[in-house]
């Protein structure tokens, strides 16, 4: 009898530890899916892996996690989550070191809190306390089972946050004052039910779990409105380098103007002068006018009014500063574009090749323009001598004058990705080349 009864308790044990498994492999199999989304859906791979590598991982991660689950220590799982996250990330993955991190801290807060907001759901539920529902391998499974399915259901929201929110663009600071509250919740939560475990009524423990949800949504809310304001901001800035690029093309105008006049002038000049010549020297002055006038006239042609003055002025510029300017492009027209798109676009890339050029303690100066049409897509390529290498921090080019060339460089960014194209640029120790592709159809991508 008394074996019996031993190898009945032996059997119950066996079930609840099988129950209890299967539990834990639920929650791992799902966070382990929603981890994998994460990355997939807010970072751009490092490596062209396929399916059975990617699911090789996935498994391997899943074995870990069930292992360090097992002993039932959130703490612990929760520092193996965030540090398998932030390192899988990372290493298959690219992106800023910021944005891996606060994404991984806010991903591995928000499941915490999910498990234990559940949890305490359905103990409330159950009328039975929040340790009876932990301990008990059924009630332990099916909240396990509940808890995977509302985060399928919710997580996607999350994503959608983030991917909406330029973590590069608000301060360190505040990222850290963002995941701070999140820590101060989900340490309230562990205290309530540290203490509130052995009682019945949950209430309390209810109130404020609802209480954190609520929190966490206006948190996540004020996240994503600071990080539009920082991202209006930043496009404000654009908009004044934009406007500021334009007047100084305008300027530029009014000197050729200026220029223009005084050729006029010198023109009647010249045909008074050939209208009292004769012989010999009448021949002799016109074929040297005829020289100055080939010297000065555009080495190019091209339809574009404001592509054709600008890079006239950008020409008189590097003659002036004896910079060598070559043209090789096609005559296309830009009307696809706005105006002062244009101007920042030219202006910007010319600019950027003059300055890097003054820099340049190389004798032999250069700018080399070309600019052709592909199908449905315009090229241009600018390559032009430089003095240093320019400096890269956290995959983006930053200005070593006056902040130009960074400010610069993300202007001509985001019109190509205004015109459905891109931007990609490659140096060495003596030349910068950058290239542009645009859609002359506005409405071919979905930005």
């Amino acid at each position: 009898m008394i074996s019996c009864n031993q190898h009945l308790i032996k059997f119950k044990w066996e079930v609840f530890d099988v129950l209890r498994l299967i539990g834990v492999m639920c929650s791992c199999i799902v966070t382990g899916y929603v981890f994998f989304d994460v990355m997939e859906s807010l970072y751009e791979r490092k490596f062209s892996y396929n399916k059975l590598t990617f699911t090789g991982i996935y498994v391997i991660y899943v074995i870990l996690s069930v292992g360090i689950a097992w002993f039932g220590i959130p703490i612990l799982n929760v520092l193996f989550s965030t540090l398998l996250l932030y390192g899988l990330s990372k290493s298959l993955y690219i992106a800023h070191d910021k944005s891996i991190l606060i994404n991984s801290g806010i991903i591995i807060i928000y499941l915490a809190i999910a498990d234990i907001v559940v949890t305490v759901i359905f103990s409330t539920v159950l009328q039975s306390s929040t340790y009876n529902t932990i301990t008990n391998p059924k009630y332990f499974l099916v909240s396990g089972i509940g808890n995977a399915v509302i985060i399928l259901c919710t997580y996607k929201l999350v994503i959608q946050i983030l991917q909406h929110c330029q973590i590069n663009t608000i301060s360190r600071i505040l990222h850290f004052y963002m995941i701070f509250l999140m820590v101060f919740e989900f340490s309230i939560l562990g205290y309530f039910v540290k203490h509130e475990i052995g009682k019945k009524n949950n209430i309390q423990l209810l109130i404020v779990s609802f209480g954190v949800v609520i929190l966490d949504a206006g948190i996540l809310y004020l996240y994503k409105m600071l990080s539009k304001k920082a991202t209006m901001e930043k496009r404000a800035e654009l908009v004044e380098q934009q406007l500021e690029m334009t007047q100084r093309y305008y300027e530029g105008l009014q000197d050729n103007y200026e220029q223009m006049q005084q050729i006029l002038h010198d023109t009647k000049k010249h045909i008074q002068v050939l209208s009292e010549l004769t012989g010999n020297d009448k021949t002799d002055y016109e074929k040297e006018l005829i020289s100055n006038i080939t010297e000065i006239q555009p080495q190019f042609y091209c339809s574009d009014k404001i592509v054709c003055a600008i890079i006239w002025n950008k020409m008189q510029i590097c003659e002036q500063r004896r910079i060598e300017f070559e043209v090789n492009m096609q005559d296309i027209t830009f009307d696809f574009m706005d105006k002062t798109d244009i101007t920042a676009l030219f202006a910007n890339l010319l600019d950027n090749a003059v300055e890097a050029c003054e820099e340049s303690s190389i004798q032999c100066k250069k700018i080399i323009l070309r600019i052709h049409r592909f199908k449905e897509y315009i090229v241009i390529k600018v390559c032009n001598t430089i003095g240093t290498k320019p400096k890269i921090k956290e995959g983006k080019l930053v200005s070593t004058k006056n902040g130009h060339l960074g400010m610069g460089m993300m202007i001509l960014e985001n019109l190509a990705n205004k015109y459905c194209g891109n931007m990609d640029y490659e140096y060495s120790d003596t030349y910068f080349e950058t290239n542009l592709i645009l859609s002359v159809y506005n409405g071919m991508c979905e930005r």
